[in-house]
């Protein structure tokens, strides 16, 4: 995998027009990387191909061995702006209106104008939550790292949904049941569910995580839909996702 990262970088390198490397054979380039395995020839190709870098020895700069040399770092001076010179567009410029995002600006207003049944499910970070890892840490579970379903006040009013009810949410494949966390810090007709929750699945093995287990947004599919992409980036649909919502009726006796 390394090697095949290293080939494809330099022949991106040597692609470059006017670029010294240019007209280089990859073969070539690769034999002048250094390091005791794939892992430190990878950052020699960095420091090498980077501002900085000595371009494979065609002029001073930086290498891994001269890294080495100095273990205490190296003073590279003041920083000094790099544009318009690291633009390889022809003219120079940043490109602020590629054609293909133009193309398709008309289909991105006939989404915004088009009505939307239901709701749009949206997910979000939390302040002490890395992925799922962090649930499973017992200083950083707990307090705000709950998994809550958001909703707006007007919308919880229109469902006859209260504070820390239970709330199903309906996507194209499946049902998850979330606790609602009723708020205005959320637009109307927007639901939110926190990323990196459901530790309850087989084979978790998260002890403290699956005290609190919560429920996925995405995990398998949960919510979201695997045949809904993005047409332009070819990319998978994680937010803005339709979901039906219904209030899961109080059990008697509980709270």
């Amino acid at each position: 995998m390394d090697e095949a990262v290293i080939e494809r970088a330099l022949r991106a390198a040597a692609a470059v027009p006017g670029s010294p490397l240019a007209g280089w054979e990859t073969g070539d380039l690769a034999a002048r990387l250094t390091g005791a395995d794939s892992v430190e020839r990878r950052i020699d190709l960095m420091l090498r191909l980077g501002p900085a870098g000595d371009l494979l020895g065609l002029r001073p700069g930086l290498n891994l061995a001269l890294l080495k040399e100095n273990p205490h770092g190296i003073d590279l001076g003041p920083l000094e702006p790099a544009l318009p010179g690291v633009l390889l567009t022809p003219n120079r410029k940043v490109r602020l209106a590629p054609e293909e995002l133009v193309a398709d600006a008309d289909r991105l207003e006939r989404h915004l104008d088009a009505p939307r049944p239901g709701f749009q499910l949206i997910s979000r970070r939390q302040l002490r939550s890395l992925n799922s890892w962090s649930h499973n840490v017992g200083s950083l579970a707990g307090g705000s790292t709950v998994c809550r379903l958001r909703l707006h006040p007007a919308d919880a009013a229109t469902l006859g949904v209260s504070d820390g009810q239970a709330i199903a949410v309906r996507g194209r494949h499946r049902e998850v049941v979330a606790v609602a966390e009723i708020t205005d810090a959320i637009a109307p007709g927007v639901v939110s569910l926190p990323y990196g929750w459901g530790h309850d699945r087989p084979g978790t093995r998260l002890r403290t995580a699956a005290g609190e287990p919560g429920v996925s947004i995405n995990s398998i599919n949960a919510l979201t839909d695997e045949q809904e992409v993005d047409p332009l980036s070819g990319t998978a649909v994680f937010n803005g996702v339709p979901v039906e919502l219904r209030p899961v009726p109080r059990r008697h006796g509980t709270p």
